[in-house]
């Protein structure tokens, strides 16, 4: 499995529910993970991507899947046929957007959401290799749960069978925010000033601009969200024990996040500490660091389906690593800029307790930087790259042998692979 698949994560119980509206396995949180912060009800939305090769399909009568470790081929013999596959979705607004291959025998598709078709897939190319491509299909309302159909149109007359092969399926969602709430020893900030200023999408073109702050807030004690919290483009800046911008492992993060919540709108300034931290699923959106301190975000947990994603934003001058990932689970980091740092993406190499991990980078501006993602390969890591720019000549996926000891971990080679290392040279854009 890689990440944010196999998604039907519904609700949990452990003395009281709660609701995740990332899709996801159903699980419950470990002990380790629970705090009260965690009991809280999520009241937003957070995209979602639903990996092919773990959802549960049907063929029509005649045909077959053919899954590999990052994909699902779907065979078909002839126009008509239809593949299916039905996973949990929290009720909500979505745009919809599918990633899928192009090859000289590959057909053509109608995609269905819940029997209304919301688009199509054209799978032919001359190339005699798979060449991805992602197809936007609009926005629909999705209620509970959500049946993915598709249907074979034919082909092109090049074409020489009606196959597909679907990476994965992406639904952002859309529509306004819930009020946001936020617990903690810190309290949350006073409204902020009327502003002209209008936060970026998450979505679209990158920016590498952080946006003026609307006003500024001292932190001496981490700021414990759940639910959702916007900043409001407010800068938040370390002080106190939290008043460092070390390499120190043993900081604090300016926020940390319970399963489930959503940070919006912040920008975070000088001193960082370490960040941000999230004990579970979670996502920033429009999340800005001036100057990394220890790191801009950890993702922390302990369950396998969980999912950090970071979605806008930008970082800059990282002396070391941007996001680190402990837990296991799935990073998502697309639509965002980082700038003068060592690695944008890092699976710990040394933790005393280690697990698969999978990074998805997508739409990704990264300038004057050392690695963009480095990886476990002993453990499974995945790291998938897609619209991918960059300047100068970072490493686009270091491999490495981790280890449980907390020794330094030994470096293994670069490079795609097609099995850990997930990319292609189209996928790099070179400025």
């Amino acid at each position: 499995m890689r990440g944010i698949a196999g998604s039907r994560r519904t609700r949990c119980a452990i003395d009281h529910f709660m609701t995740l509206s990332l899709l996801g396995v159903a699980a419950c949180l470990s002990e380790e993970e629970l705090t009260s912060d965690d009991y809280s009800m999520e009241q937003g939305l957070a995209t979602a991507t639903i990996q092919a090769e773990s959802m549960s399909w049907t063929a029509s009568s005649g045909d077959s899947l053919s899954a590999s470790s990052t994909n699902m081929r779907l065979q078909a013999n002839a126009s008509g046929d239809a593949f299916s596959f039905t996973t949990a979705v929290a009720s909500g607004t979505y745009a919809v957007s599918v990633r899928y291959a192009k090859r000289n025998l590959y057909g053509n598709y109608r995609v269905e959401l819940s029997g209304a078709q919301i688009g199509t897939l054209s799978g032919y190319s001359s190339s005699t290799s798979d060449v991805w491509s992602t197809a936007s299909l609009g926005s629909v309302n999705i209620s509970s749960s959500a049946q993915f159909r598709f249907v074979s149109t034919g082909k092109d007359p090049a074409s020489t069978d009606y196959d597909i092969k679907i990476d994965y399926i992406v639904l952002t969602p859309s529509g306004s925010a819930p009020p946001p709430t936020s617990t903690g020893t810190t309290p949350p900030p006073p409204p902020p000033p009327t502003s002209t200023s209008t936060p970026p999408p998450a979505s679209g073109t990158p920016s590498c601009t952080i946006p003026s702050a609307s006003g500024q807030q001292s932190v001496s004690s981490t700021i414990k969200v759940s639910g959702t919290f916007d900043g409001a483009l407010r800068r938040y800046v370390g002080s106190g024990s939290l008043g460092t911008s070390s390499q120190s492992e043993s900081q604090g993060p300016l926020f940390e996040l319970s399963a489930g919540a959503n940070l919006r709108n912040v920008i975070i300034g000088t001193p960082a500490a370490d960040g941000v931290h999230c004990r579970g699923s979670c996502t920033l959106e429009n999340v800005y660091w001036q100057d990394v301190g220890e790191d801009a975000a950890t993702q922390k947990g302990t369950s396998s389906s969980q999912v950090m994603t970071i979605s806008g934003g930008a970082a800059k001058s990282a002396s070391d690593k941007v996001f680190q990932h402990n837990g296991p689970g799935t990073m998502v980091i697309r639509n965002f800029c980082v700038e003068s740092f060592g690695k944008l993406y890092r699976s710990c190499g040394n933790c005393s307790t280690q697990y698969k991990r999978s990074v998805v980078i997508d739409n990704v501006i990264a300038r004057s930087g050392k690695v963009i993602a480095g990886i476990n390969t002993n453990y499974g890591d995945t790291a998938r790259f897609t619209r991918l720019t960059v300047t100068g000549s970072p490493v686009i996926c270091e491999k490495y042998t981790g280890n449980t000891s907390g020794a330094e971990p030994t470096r293994i080679g670069s490079g795609a692979d097609g099995t850990n290392c997930l990319y292609s040279s189209s996928d790099i854009i070179h400025q």
